[in-house]
């Protein structure tokens, strides 16, 4: 059986709901983690809460554990209600081989800014493999990117 080792990626872009001057740091990317894909004959998957927790279909063998995605908001109002927070995948998780869908967001409730007017955003999210009975490429990268949005 061919094992495939996978290096599963998510960038952030951030877009703020305010004119005012606002920053995202990234603390902690989301991290599907390296996994050998034991099988491809349906949708198997990788999912990640937001406080780190996983877990992982059996056909999907993790050679490092997947992480929560961490982001900090610095610069909006302090003590501001969060209406929402959005999460738009701009690009799926690709690669040289088979792509990746990501969905199933997990994202803390924060429901405000702190005093200091900042924010922690905690991001999991489900990863699931084609299911086309079509094999993954060996020692592949696999990147993402989406957007986030904090409306105030």
């Amino acid at each position: 059986m061919k094992q495939t080792i996978l290096y599963l990626l998510v960038g952030f872009f951030f877009l703020g709901a305010s004119a005012q001057a606002q920053t995202i740091t990234t603390t902690q990317a989301l991290d599907f983690g390296e996994a050998v894909i034991l099988a491809n004959d349906a949708q198997y998957e990788i999912v990640v809460s937001h406080n780190g927790s996983y877990s992982v279909d059996p056909q999907i063998s993790l050679v490092t554990p997947p992480t929560e995605g961490i982001y900090q908001l610095s610069g909006a109002p302090a003590l501001q209600l969060i209406t929402a927070i959005n999460i738009t995948v701009t690009q799926q998780m690709i690669g040289a081989g088979e792509d990746f869908i990501i969905d199933n967001f997990d994202i803390n409730n924060n429901p405000q800014t702190d005093a200091s007017g900042d924010l922690t955003v905690e991001v999991g999210a489900r990863l699931r493999t084609s299911g086309t009975g079509n094999p993954y490429l060996d020692a592949t990268t696999y990147n993402s990117v989406m957007t986030m949005d904090i409306i105030y």
